[in-house]
């Protein structure tokens, strides 16, 4: 087969034929790949190697010599068509694509998040980096404030990436910054959040970021085929700098839910509990678990029982005289038991309470609304939809904390809505 007169006046580099020169500029011009994608096609099918810079550049000086309508078009298809290359359907043209030359940057062939060998996804880049960057945004008073920027320890590896990429990655993850604090807007801020709704919203941006990298350099090349062990393992076979730019924004992503759920749960613990008003009781929820009276009503001796929320595990509503009796040492119905376990454990999830908690909770009810008052305002208080099963939140798994000590200032602040601020 001939190669087409469009590419009969066009300087051949040394290491292609005029043929294959014809294949890299029609599918350059014809498919709305990526310049990566491209080459990796032409490496997989004619075992050629050629970089992706050097596809871009014969393409940009091959289009700026010519004028390319509609018969060319035609003639470009058919030229495939010879050779059994037959495209689906016709993209941009790179020269088309805002986002210039394609710079590389070398990721690691294969990756696993969970590989103990201190591998480096990319240079600049591994567990280590992760690691600091997760005690930067810990150390921080209000890191939601500024979790969209990049840490100390993660700039270098994002700006080897070029401006282009650099900023999508960082555009992508404020957008993501944006869609969680209006996701905490929007529930109780005791309340833990689902790993599964975290990871949703992790790949819904990641999505986002790959259709804005092929917006300016083409369509992204696919991941490499794992094996049924790697696919268990999370193991990624990376091809393209496309590829590796995407799960290094990933990653970056879940060390911020990593920094988020830390904060929140030392929240939890360092609160405890709040008090709940019997109004704002929901009435599936007025029945104490532990003596499975009605919260509110009173008893005979004319006493109605306080109701408190345990915040600091399973978020279950219950009556204060009761936890404080189940977890009195001298109740003789604890002493008849094995006591050490249960001395220190939620009646309903069997969480280990912290010595914060039980202080605060054996504390006298008029000195704890002195020296504890800031956690008895009516902020706290739960509205009554606070049971209410909300779409990727969970009430609490019930594990259990440890003791953690009295935690005084972790860098959250509850506003006047209730709302939780970290």
């Amino acid at each position: 087969m001939a190669a087409s007169t469009l590419f009969t006046d066009f300087a051949v580099p040394r290491n292609l034929d005029q043929d294959t020169t014809g294949i890299v500029l029609s599918l350059a011009h014809l498919s709305g790949w990526s310049a990566e994608r491209i080459s990796l096609k032409l490496r997989e099918r004619y075992d050629l190697k050629i970089s992706a810079t050097m596809i871009y550049t014969l393409h940009e000086q091959w289009v700026t010599s010519r004028t390319i309508e509609e018969p060319e078009i035609e003639e470009m298809k058919r030229f495939l068509s010879e050779r059994d290359i037959e495209l689906r359907n016709i993209g941009r043209a790179m020269s088309d694509t805002p986002g210039g030359h394609p710079i590389i940057v070398k990721f690691a062939k294969k990756w696993n998040p969970k590989n103990p060998d201190n591998k480096l996804l990319c240079k600049s880049y591994g567990p280590v980096n992760r690691a600091r960057t997760i005690d930067y945004f810990l150390s921080k008073f209000h890191p939601t404030d500024i979790l969209h920027e990049l840490s100390p320890y993660e700039k270098e590896a994002v700006e080897q990436l070029g401006p282009v990429v650099s900023e999508l990655v960082k555009s992508t993850m404020k957008l993501w910054v944006e869609a969680l604090t209006s996701l905490f807007g929007s529930i109780d801020w005791w309340k833990r959040i689902k790993q599964e709704h975290y990871a949703e919203l992790i790949m819904d941006h990641l999505d986002l970021f790959k259709e804005g990298w092929e917006i300016q350099y083409g369509k992204m090349s696919e991941y490499g085929t794992v094996t049924p062990q790697q696919f268990k393992d999370g193991t990624f076979i990376i091809r393209s700098t496309g590829q590796g730019s995407r799960i290094l924004l990933g990653l970056m992503l879940t060390d911020r839910v990593t920094v988020i759920d830390k904060k929140r749960d030392w929240k939890r613990q360092e609160v405890g509990f709040i008090p709940i008003s019997i109004c704002d009781i929901p009435g599936d929820s007025k029945i104490c678990p532990v003596c499975i009276d009605e919260i509110g009503v009173a008893k005979p001796d004319g006493v109605k029982e306080e109701a408190i929320r345990l915040v600091y595990c399973c978020g279950q509503i219950i009556g204060r005289a009761c936890i404080e009796m189940w977890l009195d040492p001298n109740d003789p119905d604890i002493l008849m038991q094995d006591a050490k376990s249960l001395r220190q454990t939620c009646p309903i999830c069997r969480a280990m309470f912290p010595m914060s908690f039980l202080n605060k909770l054996m504390t006298d009810d008029d000195d704890l609304r002195g020296a504890e008052g800031y956690f008895l305002q009516g902020e706290l208080d739960s509205d009554s939809e606070t049971d209410q099963n909300d779409n990727g939140i969970e009430d609490g798994d019930g594990e259990e904390e440890g003791d953690i000590g009295l935690i005084v200032d972790v860098g959250l602040e509850i506003d006047e809505n209730g709302n939780l601020h970290v």
